[in-house]
């Protein structure tokens, strides 16, 4: 299973409790892999298969996605549309902090460049530390769009979005391998969210309820049309009405699922696997 920080478990206490883990303790038939990682998008979905994956010859692939490509797409030129960005700062300071701590003379020499910058080209250390800074951008994304569908990223995002997955999907049929998207659950697509929802989700983003909300609904059937024409096996959380008629809480922000949600929505995809014959 390809996929964000929802499939790599953001905020699960135990790896049990991930999605994969919990599809694969339905079945002992089934061992499956939990190649999530957090923030990742199509095109480094995409990536991580060809370059990881590929080799490990699975039976089936699962794409758990879409949200990812289209909030953090939005923030960015369209040079980073279908990747996600944000963590690349961080990933620079920790790269920046092992050498450090392992290689005395090479740690020296980045203090020293980053004591020039902070110093002597302060403005330019601060944009740095700015592009670190998550919170910033989301915000920055919420500011910029609100619910402007006519924005050119919005169509470029889902369109190479489209693009990966039919990528994904000729490649993984040259080689007989099955293939099916998940269309991430999104909070505001219950038809009724909890108090702890909602006080969750104005926490985590204020204005994300009445900003990108409604860019991600208007996208969703975008996403299924094109699937439904291109014979590309899919399932949208969204529409699942064991899901999105629960009237517990599911979701812990806008988009992230606690234990109930992951252990509903590995049922869903279970049971979806055995009506399609796919296992």
């Amino acid at each position: 299973m390809l996929g964000g920080s929802s499939i790599f478990g953001w905020d699960v206490l135990e790896e049990s409790l991930t999605i994969p883990r919990l599809i694969e303790n339905m079945d002992e038939r089934l061992e499956v892999i939990n190649a999530g990682v957090l923030g990742y998008s199509s095109a480094q979905e995409l990536g991580l298969y060809i370059e990881d994956i590929y080799e490990l010859r699975p039976d089936i692939v699962i794409c758990y996605n879409f949200w990812n490509d289209i909030f953090f797409s939005l923030q960015a030129g369209e040079e980073y549309l279908g990747v996600n960005n944000i963590y690349n700062g961080i990933e620079i300071l920790l790269r920046e902090y092992y050498i450090a701590d392992t290689r005395p003379i090479p740690g020296l020499m980045l203090f020293a460049r980053n004591l020039f910058f902070k110093t002597n080209i302060g403005k330019g250390r601060q944009v740095y530390l700015k592009d670190v800074n998550i919170l910033h951008e989301l915000d920055r994304v919420n500011n910029e769009l609100k619910t402007d569908f006519s924005n050119p990223r919005i169509a470029a995002s889902i369109k190479l979005y489209q693009k990966n997955m039919k990528i994904f999907s000729n490649i993984l049929s040259a080689d007989g391998i099955k293939f099916i998207v998940i269309l991430q659950p999104e909070l505001n697509r219950k038809k009724k969210i909890t108090k702890q929802e909602w006080d969750s989700q104005r926490m985590s983003l204020p204005n994300y309820q009445e900003y990108f909300a409604p860019i991600y609904a208007h996208a969703l059937p975008v996403a299924e049309k094109y699937f439904e024409q291109e014979n590309i096996l899919y399932l949208n959380m969204n529409e699942e009405e064991e899901f999105i008629s629960n009237e517990t809480t599911l979701f812990i922000d806008f988009v992230h699922n606690n234990t109930e949600g992951n252990k509903i929505i590995a049922s869903i995809i279970y049971r979806y696997l055995l009506d399609n014959k796919l296992i």
